[in-house]
């Protein structure tokens, strides 16, 4: 079985926020795992890229010049033994229907 990697991996960037929250909205309207109670709109969500960006990664995967799906490191917890801990959600266009 072979798979055809036609995508890429890359640093986030501002015009990506809109995406992104496009992305994500599903997980607050259709599902409870989020723990949030309204999707963030664009502007939010570029304000959350921004003040990740400060200390940690957040990548997007994009196939044709679309984003299908994100992964961003964050703060575990803010106690000191947890320093080196992060948190890594990872979040695709579940709407896509993918071939492997």
């Amino acid at each position: 079985m072979t798979h055809d990697l036609t995508g890429l991996i890359r640093v986030a960037e501002e015009r990506d926020a809109q995406a992104i929250a496009g992305i994500y909205a599903p997980a607050i309207t259709d599902a409870v795992i989020s723990f949030e109670l309204t999707a963030p709109d664009t502007e939010e969500m570029l304000r959350r890229i921004v003040a990740i960006q400060r200390q940690y990664p957040w990548l997007v995967y994009e196939e044709s010049k679309t984003v299908l799906g994100y992964v961003y490191a964050s703060v575990h917890n803010e106690r000191a033994a947890y320093r080196w801990s992060v948190m890594s959600p990872l979040t695709s266009d579940m709407m896509r229907t993918v071939e492997v």
